[in-house]
């Protein structure tokens, strides 16, 4: 990928109304801000002109009938009470090649792909209703041949923290970084008792994909990457195939369950039907998921999924987990009379 010119604009709100704080829900404001940014990255690294701006600004006026825009300059109140209501402003530009009115009208739907041009590129992840759950409302301005605009707002609280409370934290933190130093300097990184695993990463996000892959290599641990359930199932056929014995298999399967062209469920199915078919060989497969509902956990572990971690985890615990099933695996090979790991 050529490089992309990628840059934040912070907004008059930003200083005049001096917030530092407020409350709400950081992870899935941090999912609707990677995903907005990773899709802006994947259409603009096509283009001849390669830039990303990400807008933020505050205010405490909402917006004038549901538009995604702040109503003119923010105005600071006479008093900045806990609780107050306050709305956050992001906007996502990008020099891509832009979408027809009729892409538009589709994009939002959950799952729905664009066109057959980018349905491999843009994947439905229920971005309206993230940001609905937050009392927010995402929109999009956007021409072909141009670029779009993804706006969103959302709606938070205020959060007045005592300037004791703050130099409390700041020391905390002090505190925290020299613990964390003294950690490290013990144990750089999770060290696995056995080998260490070759890892497929299937993320359609492209920044948490490139995010994850930094920290396995930063581990000396080697993966490969695929952007969507059709592109794992051909990788992983092209080394756990029966007939393909000198190719290093993948030791674990890191698998996101919400993504286009094939989503993780589906990809599974097929990996299991063709494993009970003798096709290929055993794959050790866990789930990547930010939806924490038991009701999808259980439906993916009876679709036989080997585990189920929950974004956002910790990289520790993460390879924790691989290991743990990775020795699963081992024992189930040796001892095939033992259970079956997957349910």
């Amino acid at each position: 990928m050529k490089r992309i010119n990628l840059s934040l604009e912070l907004g008059t709100g930003i200083e005049k109304l001096g917030l530092t704080t407020v409350k709400t829900d950081p992870v899935r404001l941090n999912q609707i801000v990677t995903n907005l940014l990773s899709n802006a990255i994947r259409f603009t690294a096509m283009s001849g002109i390669r830039r990303i701006t990400l807008k933020y600004d505050v205010s405490f006026d909402p917006p004038v009938n549901d538009a995604c825009v702040m109503p003119g300059q923010p105005k600071l109140p006479k008093q900045i009470l806990d609780d107050q209501p306050i709305y956050l402003y992001f906007a996502v530009t990008d020099t891509g090649p832009g979408m027809t009115e009729s892409e538009l009208e589709m994009l939002f739907q959950r799952f729905s792909q664009v066109s057959l041009k980018t349905h491999t590129i843009f994947g439905g992840s229920g971005l309206g209703l993230f940001v609905c759950r937050l009392g927010g409302k995402i929109d999009v301005t956007s021409q072909k041949g141009k670029g779009s605009t993804f706006r969103f707002f959302i709606e938070a609280k205020t959060c007045q923290v005592p300037p004791k409370e703050i130099e409390i934290n700041k020391e905390s933190k002090e505190l925290s970084k020299k613990s964390a130093l003294m950690k490290s300097k013990k144990k750089d990184i999770f060290q696995f008792d056995g080998k260490k695993p070759h890892v497929l990463i299937v993320e359609d996000n492209l920044i948490n994909q490139t995010v994850l892959a930094r920290q396995l290599r930063h581990c000396n641990i080697t993966c490969d990457v695929a952007s969507n359930g059709l592109e794992a199932l051909e990788k992983i056929r092209l080394v756990s195939s029966v007939d393909v014995p000198h190719v290093q298999p993948f030791d674990c399967v890191l698998m996101d369950l919400e993504m286009p062209v094939m989503d993780g469920l589906t990809a599974l199915d097929h990996i299991r039907e063709e494993e009970a078919a003798g096709k290929l060989k055993k794959n050790l497969v866990i789930a990547l998921t930010g939806n924490a509902r038991q009701g999808q956990i259980d439906e993916a572990k009876a679709r036989g999924m080997d585990e189920v971690i929950i974004k956002p985890y910790r990289l520790d615990d993460l390879l924790q987990k691989v290991e743990e099933m990775m020795k699963i695996r081992v024992s189930e090979a040796s001892n095939p009379t033992s259970p079956n790991l997957n349910h």
